[in-house]
């Protein structure tokens, strides 16, 4: 009778490896899925990197599998460590810088299955093993590794610190993203079992806890106990049986981070000022954002004090997004948000690809130069403003939406957070209110967006920053000089035939999540190449106008796809409808149609006035208080031209008046040359010819806009960039 072959042992590893898996009862095709292999130290020296660690490193390679199965580097679990007091030095040496999580290969089917829970071990060994021991009981969880208590958070960028220097930047890493956990996804950390003895190691399992818990998680921690030979879960599978880790993962206890909360209850009893010393460094001790932590310290606050809670408000919490782990497609995210916006909102012509490039702006600010003030305006309540508001709200980074405030706490705002400010009725306070427009105003150009204040019982001048986006909705007209730092959205009340969905906004924010994390990810990855760029301009775009568009423009281009034609056709159209920025220029404009259409060198003052205030669809006739211009206010509209009423005699009558002569300076440098070429309209407006150069015909199939009929083809006959043309 013929012996039983002995099975072959799973290619490039030793038997001493081979025995020491059996014995921690790791199936076979589990850890040949895992493509383990023993290596010798010149073997590990190549995977490494030469250099990076010294000694002998022979042992156990792990390739470290990533939620897509492949490769992001390699660990090895060294045969012989170094000794040190007893203890094992760098028993784990490893190839790469930046940090991965350890997906498990043949739990990985579960990676989307919202079904399957997720367990979270600290070793890859373990995580071999409790994929075993999940086969052999037939409780199927996705399997992960983070390779440490705090090796699910480490490295993930650059950030500038408070003295200017670029630093390493920590936080969760984006492999986590890979997970869904939205809706209740139940997760259990198994932590080694020095657990009970490292405080260290437990408050890397309650940050696990709280970042998870905070996306949706059911999380709970099962306890290995701490036994001699018993370190991890492998070591625990070992040596106990399947059911009492079974009745280990049954006790898992929901995390109730009692200490946390007493942190939590601390903060909420310190005065304002205590509390903002704390504040960084509680929010990185519990592992949560700043603005996280203000929302729960003001729920703990004592309400027993109910009239100084009143006083005192609430502390500013804003939508900080972590970024999407994957690279991200421009054209397809500004794409998606256009859709969004449409489903719920008739707008005028242009504005449904100004709003999604403006709200991606706001993502990436810190490349722009200049960022336009988006205003959202119309002729009567009922439009849609407030609407148009709230899907940027969703839309954009930071948003901080308010019906009213004020200069001093809108420019200390935005020193402190540089939210993206939303300012709703804006028609109730800001015409009256000078010192909150200039403080909008000075916030157009990131260059001059300061404002000087003295503070402190020394009256120590300081400066403010006022750098950060802004939309402003309000029926009726803006201030001018916001009017000419404007891109202009002029809302007309939904027809009966016009369509849209109506706006759940718990459904709104819940869909508008992902475009979230996606545009931070895209801005993170783009912000060099917008920081140079120089985006082509249409000739009849020039100085502020050209200021107000270049940012949307350069996100156009960077985004690519029909995008950058689409902004500038955007651009051309928004700019043409718009009224003059200049309430002045526009009253030059109208005093010279006076003059032409009367052919006549001279008008006494009241032939103006009456002129102006019988025209339709001006200010003149409700110049001030509903009241009709005068003539004195004529006169000083007209001053700061040079410009002044003097002794006129037309007939046997002398009056004050104006001489066309006194306009000639006026006329040639702020209205447009009337000698030139009129504009002829292109009812088929294709910009193909002079957009080649953003084509991609990859780009998935997207609904483009619509040709408006009358646009002007001039208006683009040439796109201008740098010096040239």
């Amino acid at each position: 009778m013929s012996s039983r072959a002995k099975p072959a042992r799973a290619p490039e590893l030793t038997e001493a490896h081979e025995e020491k898996l059996k014995k921690l009862r790791i199936h076979e095709h589990i850890y040949k899925a895992a493509k383990l292999q023993s290596v010798s130290t010149a073997q590990a020296n190549e995977h490494l990197g030469r250099n990076k660690w010294k000694g002998n490193l022979q042992g156990l390679m792990y390739p470290c599998l990533g939620a897509d199965g492949s490769a992001k580097g390699f660990r090895i679990r060294r045969d012989h460590p170094e000794i040190e007091d007893g203890e094992e030095k760098n028993k784990y040496v490893w190839s790469n810088d930046q940090p991965h999580l350890y997906f498990e290969a043949t739990s990985r089917q579960w990676l989307s299955d919202m079904s399957v829970p997720v367990a979270f071990v600290e070793a890859y060994t373990s995580a071999l093993a409790v994929r075993s021991w999940c086969e052999r009981m037939n409780r199927p969880y996705l399997v992960i590794a983070t390779a440490g208590c705090w090796g699910w958070h480490g490295k993930i960028g650059k950030k500038t610190n408070e003295h200017g220097e670029r630093v390493d930047e920590k936080g969760p890493l984006p492999d986590l993203y890979h997970v869904p956990f939205t809706g209740g996804r139940e997760a259990v950390n198994i932590p080694d079992s020095n657990y009970h003895s490292n405080s260290h190691v437990r408050r890397g399992v309650d940050a696990l806890a709280r970042f998870l818990q905070g996306r949706g998680s059911q999380f709970r921690r099962a306890t290995i106990p701490a036994e001699g030979g018993v370190n991890g879960p492998d070591d625990y599978l070992a040596t106990h049986t399947d059911e009492e880790f079974r009745a280990i993962l049954d006790s898992a206890q929901k995390m109730l981070a009692a200490d946390d909360e007493e942190r939590l209850q601390a903060l909420a009893k310190v005065d304002a000022i205590e509390y903002d010393r704390q504040r960084k460094q509680a929010a990185e001790s519990l592992g949560i954002r700043p603005e996280t932590l203000d929302r729960e310290v003001a729920k703990r606050r004592p309400h027993s004090d109910a009239a100084s809670h009143a006083t005192a408000g609430h502390p500013i919490a804003l939508r900080d997004p972590e970024p999407s782990p994957q690279p991200v497609d421009g054209a397809a995210l500004l794409e998606e948000m256009r859709m969004l916006i449409l489903r719920y909102a008739v707008l005028p012509p242009g504005a449904e690809a100004a709003l999604p490039l403006w709200a991606l702006h706001t993502y990436a600010l810190d490349a722009a130069e200049h960022s336009p003030r988006l205003c959202v305006t119309a002729p009567e309540k009922g439009c849609g403003k407030t609407l148009v508001l709230d899907l940027l709200d969703a839309l954009s980074r930071r948003p901080l939406a308010s019906a009213n405030t004020t200069a001093a706490a809108t420019f200390r705002l935005i020193e402190a957070h540089q939210p993206t400010l939303l300012i709703d009725e804006a028609d109730t306070f800001l015409p009256d209110n000078a010192d909150l427009r200039s403080v909008l105003n000075s916030g157009f150009w990131q260059a001059k967006a300061f404002v000087t204040r003295c503070v402190g019982d020394d009256h120590k001048p300081m400066q403010f920053s006022t750098w950060c986006p802004v939309a402003i909705a309000l029926i009726g007209r803006l201030p001018a000089t916001l009017y000419d730092r404007s891109i202009l959205v002029t809302m007309r009340r939904k027809k009966r035939e016009e369509r849209v969905e109506r706006l759940r906004h718990d459904r709104l924010m819940l869909e508008a999540s992902d475009i979230q994390r996606r545009a931070v990810r895209w801005a993170g990855d783009h912000i060099d190449e917008l920081r140079e760029a120089d985006p082509a301009m249409p000739d009849t775009l020039t100085n502020r106008a050209a200021d107000i568009w270049r940012s949307l423009f350069a996100i156009a281009d960077c985004a690519g796809g029909q995008w950058p034609e689409l902004a500038r056709r955007s651009a051309i159209i928004m700019m043409r409808d718009r009224e003059d920025a200049s309430i002045a220029a526009q009253l030059l404009g109208d005093i010279r149609e006076l003059f032409d259409s009367q052919r006549t060198d001279r008008f006494w003052s009241e032939t103006v006035v009456k002129h102006l205030t019988a025209m339709e669809n001006r200010p003149w006739a409700d110049w001030k208080n509903g009241k009709a211009m005068t003539q004195p206010q004529l006169a000083r509209q007209l001053k700061p031209f040079g410009v002044s009423p003097i002794d006129l005699r037309i007939g046997d009558e002398n009056k004050k008046g104006y001489r066309r002569e006194q306009f000639t300076d006026a006329f040639a440098r702020y209205l447009e040359d009337q000698s030139a070429t009129p504009l002829q309209p292109a009812p088929d407006l294709d910009l193909s010819a002079i957009s080649k150069r953003y084509k991609n015909e990859n780009v998935a199939a997207q609904k483009s806009l619509q040709a408006t009929p009358d646009v002007d083809c001039s208006a683009v006959a040439f796109w201008k960039t740098g010096g040239g043309q």
